[in-house]
């Protein structure tokens, strides 16, 4: 009889776990940069949490929109749009609202809104922040865009305007088709994530035509079209340089006023149900570019990350085959000729460093000064400052293997944390729950 009742007791508890919770808390999931509430629903990521957990309500605002129709102004013109502002828009509209406290899921820059917007008041029972620039985004830094594209740049022109030799100059023909396409895909993270506005979404691929393909239009010397090639690189530079970057972008940067403003304040230790906070963050540690960029965007008929994958492993294979020729053609029985050997040298060079991996490596390298990243926010800028955490208030920290774009998906490690957080601040008692 005993064991019937302990196989009971085991099948009730089963069951209550299988059929998840109700948490009497109000969940805000508040986006990144330039993004909308849609990013948690098209992708799935409320289906997922709402297998195991459900709320009182559930709010995906649109921060920059519901900006540009209170202000009437375009938010990237607007100086007040700050990420102090973005923070009081969240408390205001939807936390202070709210008739319980709420716990908030951000992602990106979401997670500085949702720091500032916990500061503004007592409502806020807990932080998860996901890919988030607690310390900031190198990305927006200006230099380091100008620093990779004009490696890319070097890379590319380098050995096809230093060749002089007949036999090979059909590889500057060549060689620009795959240069186009490698260029679309770099166009695109560039406009997709660091500077904003300068660089419409409709037109990378206008734009990478512009940039890489306008000196097929100069064919008049070789010397002429060198020039012409290194003014549109300059002209990239400058017109980089004289950008003017939204607000944020400006405030996001690493070592920003408003960041240490923000990282030198505590956050609340209590919410007005007079139990204890919690805040988590979650770091992305897979740095695939490619991987980022088809999951991020396709121009309408294109296969972007397919047509760059393949366009590294073209220009790879063709400068690779110049180089090894060059190199063998520049020894001789009693001489080495040395310009024609260090083009040899050169097309390899840049062969690998065209490649995926070497794309891949440059961006890193320049982007994130070698360091782990989610391919867009480094690794140790995702770390909420343990001075800003009150004593005695759980803390937690997790690491994952995705990328910025998969941190709000509904099939990545991301939300399963994000469940296992839930389940432990349940178990510790700090969240009230009942039983569906």
């Amino acid at each position: 009889m005993r064991r019937i009742w302990v196989m009971m007791i085991i099948i009730v508890i089963a069951s209550i776990y299988v059929l998840g919770v109700h948490l009497p808390y109000q969940l805000v999931l508040v986006h990144g940069y330039m993004g909308n509430g849609k990013v948690w629903r098209e992708k799935g990521f409320i289906n997922t949490l709402s297998k195991d957990f459900s709320f009182e309500n559930i709010k995906t605002p649109s921060l920059y929109d519901e900006w540009e129709k209170k202000e009437g102004t375009d938010w990237m013109e607007d100086s007040r749009a700050t990420i102090e502002k973005f923070g009081e828009l969240l408390y205001d509209n939807h936390i202070k609202p709210a008739n319980t406290e709420s716990i908030i899921i951000a992602h990106s820059m979401g997670g500085l809104f949702a720091r500032y917007a916990a500061l503004k008041g007592n409502k806020v029972k807990g932080i998860i922040t996901m890919g988030s620039p607690h310390r900031g985004a190198t990305a927006s830094e200006k230099w380091r865009w100008i620093g990779f594209l004009a490696t890319l740049n070097a890379l590319a022109y380098g050995p096809i305007l230093m060749d002089t030799y007949p036999e090979t100059q059909w590889v500057r023909k060549k060689a620009k088709k795959f240069i186009y396409y490698i260029a679309a895909g770099i166009i695109l993270i560039l406009s997709l994530f660091a500077l904003g506005k300068f660089l419409p979404l409709d037109d990378d691929f206008r734009f990478a035509a512009s940039h890489f393909s306008c000196s097929l239009k100069f064919y008049i010397t070789d010397f002429l079209n060198g020039l012409v090639e290194f003014a549109i690189l300059i002209g990239l530079a400058a017109l980089v340089m004289c950008v003017e970057l939204p607000q944020q972008a400006i405030e996001a940067m690493p070592g920003s006023k408003v960041l240490n403003k923000l990282n030198s304040c505590v956050l609340p230790a209590k919410s007005s149900d007079n139990l204890k906070t919690f805040y988590a963050y979650i770091c992305g540690k897979n740095d695939n570019v490619f991987d980022m960029v088809a999951n991020h965007y396709y121009p309408e008929g294109t296969n972007l990350m397919l047509d760059t994958l393949t366009a590294s492993t073209g220009i790879m294979g063709l400068y690779c085959w110049a180089g090894v020729y060059h190199l063998a053609r520049s020894i001789g029985w009693f001489w080495i000729n040395p310009y024609r050997f260090a083009l040899g040298c050169m097309y390899i060079t840049s062969g690998v460093g065209l490649s995926a991996p070497g794309i891949k490596g440059l961006y890193i390298l320049w982007l994130f000064d070698g360091k782990s990243s989610d391919g867009f926010i480094p690794a140790w800028s995702q770390k909420i400052p343990g001075n800003v955490i009150p004593k005695g208030v759980p803390f937690f920290k997790v690491e994952v293997n995705d990328h910025h774009e998969k941190e709000t998906w509904g099939n990545s490690q991301s939300v399963e944390k994000v469940k296992t957080i839930l389940w432990n601040v349940i178990n510790i008692g700090i969240v009230k729950e009942s039983r569906k």
